[in-house]
């Protein structure tokens, strides 16, 4: 019997059917439903003047944080209605892959020196694989996601 249910929360504006999805699984199976949100890290614009205001990557950061935080009130709201044990994450760490060409891993770390998280709290993996590869390559998805996960889990009490 499945006891527990984990859902990656869709964090655009009008949500995902993921979420929903989620809850009324959780709900017929009496499970427990972990949902995570991704914060993800600024996408950080080339520019012509060789660097990028602060303002820029503050403004992105500042609103991925309320997009996650929407995608969480979404769920715990939803998960209240159903009568659930649920839990919110969100997942604020950075996995790079080696043979990513598009956001190599020097691009992605290099955030974390200008994010508020304490350094403590920042989390650096790289996996072998390129660009999708961190998402569904064997290698990310049983050797790097897992404690990834795990030590994010730890973390949110």
């Amino acid at each position: 019997m499945i006891k527990d249910i984990v859902v990656n929360l869709s964090v655009n504006t009008e949500g995902g059917p993921a979420g929903a999805y989620a809850v009324s699984v959780a709900a017929a199976l009496d499970a427990h439903l972990a949902a995570i949100a991704f914060l993800y890290d600024p996408i950080l614009p080339i520019s012509g003047t060789g660097y990028i205001p602060a303002e820029v990557i503050e403004t992105q950061q500042a609103d991925n944080e309320a997009a996650a935080k929407a995608a969480l009130d979404r769920f715990t709201e939803a998960a209240r209605r159903a009568g659930l044990s649920a839990e919110p994450l969100t997942l604020s760490a950075s996995l790079a892959g080696a043979g990513d060409h598009i956001t190599p891993p020097d691009q992605v770390f290099a955030l974390a020196d200008y994010a508020t998280t304490a350094p403590a709290d920042v989390l650096r993996d790289t996996t072998a694989g390129g660009h999708l590869g961190l998402f569904m390559g064997h290698e990310a998805l049983h050797r790097h996601w897992p404690p990834l996960l795990a030590a994010v889990r730890a973390r949110s009490g």
